[in-house]
């Protein structure tokens, strides 16, 4: 397969990746039916998710250099591999969005090996998909009738 030059390339690219990947399944977790307990399976994920970090990032990584899956790993780092694709997918899709004036995509592709573009993209984009918002000010009327802010604001 080419080299992707664009967003919608990158796409394309990562949906046969995808159907590449070597078969998978999905972790053993706990289901709950309660209305409002659905964070105990998301949290479940999230701990098998971490516990295979360190296949799935060599995975990801000797895809990025080689264009193809390693031989021998393990089915659940597979599944981690599949939902990252998925997730860049959606990501790579709004990226591609085309400038109304100009028809072109509107965030540029960047100059980067492929290897550097797959790496950030299903590592760093990915780790960071759902990183907390700090110091987020919050106003409010003091007792005093002042507005306040916390924290500090300069």
């Amino acid at each position: 397969m080419n080299t992707p030059t664009s967003w919608a390339a990158l796409r394309v690219y990562l949906a046969s990746a995808l159907k590449s990947v070597p078969a998978s399944c999905a972790p053993d977790i706990i289901p709950f039916n309660y209305p409002g307990e659905e964070w105990k399976e998301r949290a479940q994920l999230v701990d098998a998710e971490d516990a295979q970090w360190s296949e799935t990032q060599d995975y990801i990584s000797h895809f990025g250099r080689t264009g193809s899956w390693p031989l021998k790993t393990k089915p659940e780092a597979c599944y981690f591999v599949g939902c990252r694709i998925e997730w860049s997918e959606k990501l790579t899709n709004l990226l591609s969005i085309p400038s109304t004036q100009s028809g072109q995509e509107f965030v540029p592709f960047p100059c980067k090996s492929l290897s550097e573009i797959i790496e950030w993209l299903l590592i760093d984009a990915y780790e960071q998909r759902n990183r907390p918002v700090t110091d987020v000010p919050m106003s409010f009327i003091g007792s005093d009738g002042k507005v306040k802010s916390f924290p500090q604001t300069k």
